[in-house]
Parts: structure tokens; C-alpha cells; sequence
């Protein structure tokens, strides 16, 4: 950044950073609890896991009726880059020992990021058949295709550079008696099918399954720098803090 390097936490292939390094998600938050909301606040400084600008940060868990809505927002007295998002996945079915490839997806995007043989998300391009859910299909209708991004990833792992902007509906998941909606403000998700989730973890549904959840991550565009229409993404000032919402509603 303005032509001086940061190292990043390499936990990743000893080489990249995944998660944020260390992470957020394994940081201690103060946090208050109201009636129908969690609120969250953590101060993270200057070069935490090698990001450049401190960070003020609030995460607000709000629930209305039948809607989970995820208020993200962060501030900074100098400039930061940071990218939030949560990575919740679900599985739908009744049955936990279900895989999740019977699940119908719609998201609503016309291109997508490739990664390369590292997993770093490394070009845009326009979706083709394999990896289009404009139409709503099945998650198990292409999974096994012998695609060359499915066979680096075993399975969907790829960010979609979503349509539109604002808060708006960009996906939705469901079976035969569940439907949930995602709606954000958030340009990317990453869609992830569960290809390493081993067998036989110990889950308070029981025990986990291969595939057995999948993960709709909205997000900035992940690995922005290597792209020149998004260079200057994740990045906010004084003036320009990130306020981002993810909202997911479930219906029958």
C-alpha cells in the first residue's frame, strides 16, 4: 500500500492468510445484551496480524420475528483495511445426517473470482454453466463436474462479485419445507460447500458429515489488490468508516 509492504499472519500454507491471520473471530469482545439484540465491541490496533490503521469495532446481532440481521460497523482515526463478514453455514434439513447437495441456491451474480492452485482468489470472470445460480438449481446438479475450478477447490469454494449494491436480496437456499434469504450490502460471496468438513465431529446436532453444511459468506471483494476495479476496497478512513449488513430470513 502507497508502495510500502505489510506482512500478513501467514496460517494458511505457511504462506497466505486466511481468516484474518490469528483472527477476530478467536479475539475476546466486550459485549451488552438488550432484548432482542447482542452487541459486540472490540478495539483492534494498528498492525494486528500485519493489517495497516486501528479499528473500532461493532458487531450487532439483532432478531426481528423471523430475521437474523448482522449490523457491522468499524471506524478508524487514521486509514485500515478491513473485510467482515461471519461464516455461519447451514444445513437445512430436517435430517443432520443429510448432505446439504439437495439444497436449491440462487445467487444473484454475473461473474466470479477463479483461485489458482494456492486458493488465492486470482481472476474475474464471467460465470459459465457450472458455476451459474442465477437459475435455481441444486448444489449436487454440477458438484461433480470435472471443472478445473472445482477440482482445486473439490467443490464450490469461489467469491461472486454480486449484481446490484445497497442492501438487497443476493441469495437464496433452501429444501422442500425451508427457505432462507440473504439479503446485504456487501459487493462479494463466497460460496462454500463443505468440501473439508471431515466425517465424525462432534456437533450439537450429532455428529458432522463430508458436505454436510454449506457456508454463503457475503464480503468485500476478497483479495482486492490483485484487482484494479476493486484496488481500493476494504479500505476506510476517518470519513469513511465500513458500516455493512447481512440479514438472513427464514420462511416455510
Amino acid at each position: 500500500m502507497d508502495d510500502k509492504n505489510y506482512p500478513l499472519t501467514k496460517n494458511f500454507n505457511q504462506t497466505h492468510t486466511l481468516h484474518g491471520g490469528v483472527g477476530l473471530h478467536r479475539k475476546k469482545f466486550n459485549y451488552t445484551c438488550l432484548d432482542n439484540k447482542l452487541i459486540f465491541k472490540r478495539y483492534s490496533p494498528h498492525l494486528e496480524d500485519g493489517f495497516f490503521g486501528d479499528c473500532d469495532i461493532i458487531i450487532t446481532y439483532e432478531l426481528k420475528q423471523n430475521a437474523l440481521i448482522l449490523t457491522m460497523h468499524a471506524t478508524t482515526q487514521t486509514r485500515a483495511y478491513i473485510n467482515l463478514t461471519n461464516h455461519v453455514s447451514f444445513n437445512l434439513n430436517q435430517d443432520k445426517n443429510k448432505t446439504i447437495l439437495n439444497h436449491k441456491l440462487w445467487i444473484d451474480a454475473d461473474k466470479m473470482i477463479e483461485i489458482d492452485q494456492a486458493f488465492m482468489p486470482s481472476k474475474i470472470v464471467p460465470i459459465d454453466e457450472v458455476f451459474n445460480f442465477k437459475t435455481p438449481k441444486r448444489i449436487e446438479k454440477d458438484i461433480n463436474n470435472p471443472h478445473q475450478q472445482l477440482l482445486i477447490a473439490k467443490g464450490y469454494d469461489h467469491p461472486y462479485i454480486l449484481n446490484k449494491s445497497g442492501l438487497r436480496e443476493v441469495a437464496t437456499l433452501e429444501v422442500s419445507d425451508l427457505r432462507l434469504r440473504l439479503a446485504t450490502t456487501q459487493p462479494s460471496l463466497v460460496l462454500y460447500s463443505g468440501n473439508f468438513i471431515p466425517n465424525g465431529l462432534h456437533l450439537t446436532t450429532g455428529q458432522s458429515h463430508h458436505r454436510g453444511a454449506v457456508a454463503l459468506e457475503a464480503q468485500g471483494i476478497p483479495n482486492n489488490q490483485e484487482f484494479e476495479t476493486y484496488k481500493h476496497h476494504n479500505i476506510i478512513t476517518k470519513a469513511h468508516p465500513l458500516n455493512e449488513i447481512i440479514m438472513w430470513t427464514f420462511e416455510t
